[in-house]
C-alpha cells in the first residue's frame, strides 16, 4: 500500500512514461529502496524533496504537494533548534516531540492554523 509520498512519486513516474528504476537511478538511489519510502517501510529523508525537485523541474503546484505527502508520511522527524531559540520555544519543540500523540485532532489544526498565519506574518 502507498503512503502519500509513494502517491505522489508514483504518479509523477506515470505522468512522465517513467518505471521505478529509471526513477531510482536519476535519485542515484536503490530500487528498492525508493519502493520501501513509497510503502513506508523506510524512512524519506529530507534530501529526497530537493533531489526530486531538481531532477523532475517540479512547478510550484507540485513542490507543495510534494512537501505535503512527505509530511504526511514520514514518521520521524529532527527538530534542529538554533542556539539563540528561547527557552519556550525549545520547551515547544520537546512538547511535540513527546506528547504529540496527545493531541486531539481539532486542537492539531488550530496550532497549525496559528502557525500558518504566523508564518504569513497575521
Amino acid at each position: 500500500m502507498y503512503n502519500e509520498f509513494g502517491k505522489f512519486v508514483r504518479k509523477l513516474r506515470i505522468d512522465r512514461c517513467k518505471i521505478l528504476k529509471t526513477m531510482a537511478d536519476k535519485l542515484k538511489i536503490s530500487t528498492a529502496y525508493l519502493s520501501s519510502m513509497e510503502t513506508g517501510s523506510k524512512e524519506i529523508p529530507i534530501e529526497i524533496y530537493d533531489k526530486l525537485c531538481s531532477v523532475y523541474e517540479l512547478d510550484s503546484e507540485q513542490k507543495r504537494e510534494l512537501s505535503d505527502a512527505i509530511s504526511v508520511s514520514k514518521k520521524i522527524f529532527d527538530i534542529k533548534i538554533k542556539d539563540q531559540a528561547s527557552e519556550s520555544k525549545q520547551k515547544l519543540a520537546f512538547a511535540f516531540a513527546r506528547d504529540l500523540d496527545k493531541i486531539s485532532e481539532e486542537s492539531a489544526k488550530r496550532i497549525l492554523e496559528m502557525f500558518i498565519e504566523e508564518q504569513n506574518g497575521n
